[in-house]
């Protein structure tokens, strides 16, 4: 039995969301999560997301104690490919 690896790059991730947030500058992080194809996926998507945040590109914010997150453009850098 051969069991085949994931293979997701964080940088990859980073670009994908950074495309879709600043095309409709707000997305949801269930929205995220349902594109993921494994726990792997979905842990390198939160990864990407610290790191858009670090650079300031998004912003992500939750009103409610276990409510929904929400992930907005803030613009920081240049258009997502730069």
């Amino acid at each position: 039995m051969k069991i085949e690896k994931d293979i997701v790059d964080v940088a990859d991730v980073i670009v994908k969301i950074k495309d879709i947030v600043f095309k409709k500058t707000k997305l949801f992080w269930t929205d995220i999560v349902k594109t993921c194809a494994s726990r792997r996926e979905v842990v390198i998507s939160l990864l990407a997301v610290l790191e858009l945040m670090r650079l300031k590109v998004i912003e992500a914010v939750q009103a409610e104690t276990f409510g929904e997150i929400v992930i907005e453009w803030k613009g920081a850098m240049e258009e997502p490919n730069g």
